[in-house]
């Protein structure tokens, strides 16, 4: 049985398709909190690869005008949280039939 090295997980994003593991970010989309002395807290990270319509445009727009264009696209910025619900061993092994 061969395997399979590609992301084959469809994408309902406009613009966004699944890219083989092996292809590298061209420039990444970092986001901080700023900390009470001063510094910043990384709390993720947007990988932009080249080839994917909505990176590229990304990457055009921000290497133009990184202020400018960046503000304008921190503005249009959704956020959306989910909690992960944690499975643990015990979870699973008291739900095997054995």
């Amino acid at each position: 049985m061969a395997f399979n090295n590609t992301n084959t997980v469809p994408s309902d994003n406009a613009g966004i398709s699944a890219i083989p593991n092996n292809r590298k970010a061209a420039a990444f989309m970092n986001f901080y909190l700023p900390k009470t002395d001063g510094s910043r807290a990384k709390v993720g990270a947007f990988a932009l690869v080249a080839g994917r319509p909505l990176d590229d445009w990304l990457i055009a727009q921000l290497s133009a005008d990184m202020e400018g264009n960046g503000k304008k696209i921190m503005n249009k910025l959704e956020m959306e949280f989910r909690e992960v619900t944690a499975t643990t061993a015990a979870d699973i092994g008291s739900q095997l039939d054995l």
